[in-house]
């Protein structure tokens, strides 16, 4: 688990500790285009915001968790916001796509199913002679998230995929295994059942929630659009850093 412990406030930015400082995020923690690793580079932005800047330009708020970083991977130009906890620990791979935004205590889950265990040959019955039950397993599947996603504060998502160009507002609960596509758009509050799918260009309200279906669906557009919006948003985060927000 990699814990980088120090944010400072928007409002007031405080220097970060010398031993938070130091500690890095090692290179199997985020990866860049390719699959290599990436590491932590200088200390542009970091102690006095509140950030760890990768050498892929991602943003991880120095107040966000990590757990198994060798199995996340961040492709670049991703900002992760203070209190999100990305859990890699369970063994599958998250890949999260370029210029995504994860908003402020976010939860991402990799999807889980449950399997029957393997009998044990010697030991199938119970001291009374009665068949013992199959232990159940919990496998993980891997969770991908496209580029240009942005994912609203508090929400926590266990979904098997989430697509490029999706806009996910605050405080949405997605279930297990979901399956978001492209260009889609979930309101906020909104909570999707286990096993939903969510098709391209579509709108999500409610609690289940629902496809809207009364005409009120993303434009074809927003395929060109959300992306073009994800780079200004970056690049203006990165000036208001003080870094050259270059693309």
């Amino acid at each position: 688990q990699l814990r980088v412990s120090t944010m400072a406030d928007t409002a007031a930015h405080a220097p970060a500790p010398a031993a938070a400082a130091a500690d890095p995020l090692p290179p199997s923690s985020a990866s860049s285009d390719g699959g290599q690793g990436e590491g932590r580079e200088g200390a542009e932005g970091e102690g006095e915001f509140g950030y760890i800047k990768t050498a892929a330009h991602n943003y991880v708020s120095r107040n966000a968790t990590i757990h198994g970083p060798q199995n996340v991977e961040l492709r670049g130009k991703t900002i992760i916001e203070r209190g999100v906890n990305i859990y890699g620990d369970e063994g599958s791979k998250i890949r999260i796509g370029r210029y995504c935004a994860i908003g402020e205590g976010v939860a991402l889950t990799p999807a889980s199913y449950v399997v029957d265990g393997m009998d044990d040959d010697d030991n199938t019955n119970d001291d009374d002679g009665t068949k013992k039950e199959k232990e159940k397993v919990v496998k993980y599947l891997p969770l991908i998230i496209g580029s240009n996603t942005c994912i609203g504060c508090n929400t926590t998502s266990q979904a098997a995929a989430i697509g490029s160009s999706v806009i996910i507002g605050n405080d949405c609960t997605i279930g297990n295994r979901c399956i978001i596509k492209d260009c889609v758009y979930i309101e906020g509050g909104s909570v999707l059942p286990d096993d939903m799918v969510v098709p391209p260009f579509a709108v999500v309200r409610g609690c289940p929630a629902r496809l809207v279906t009364d005409g009120d669906v993303m434009p074809e557009s927003c395929a060109v659009v959300i992306p073009q919006q994800r780079v200004e948003e970056f690049g203006d985060f990165v000036r208001k850093l003080g870094g050259d927000g270059g693309h």
